[in-house]
């Protein structure tokens, strides 16, 4: 079994709460994806999300055509939750998670959305 389909198989396991979960590289090539089709754009905000945390919290995170407001930046964990037309404690949360050294030989995130 190849590893992105070890990865799938963990994840489908792992998450089930999930709505949409997202793997990708370094280079921004998405690995895997469920539920979802990340622009680039969507993807350099979910990778910069590791970056700063003034301006992580600033840019928030956009996936499928949603912002959400980070409300915890602590790397290599960064999670928060859509803030727009909805109620917080109870609207769509992101949770991302940025692995430095995966078996692919380079930096990897996985990124989930849930209800």
């Amino acid at each position: 079994m190849s590893s992105l389909e070890e990865i799938r198989r963990a994840a489908f396991t792992a998450f089930p709460i999930s709505s949409t979960f997202l793997f990708f590289d370094q280079a921004l090539t998405v690995l895997h994806s469920h539920e979802c089709s990340p622009t680039h754009q969507e993807l350099v905000t979910l990778r910069d999300a590791f970056g700063e945390r003034d301006a992580a919290i600033q840019r928030g995170m956009h996936l499928a055509g949603r912002r959400f407001e980070i409300h915890r930046h602590h790397p290599p964990l960064v999670y928060g939750r859509q803030m727009v037309d909805t109620d917080p404690e109870e609207g769509p949360g992101i949770a991302a998670c940025k692995i430095e050294s995966s078996v692919l030989g380079t930096p990897c995130y996985a990124v989930l959305t849930y209800q």
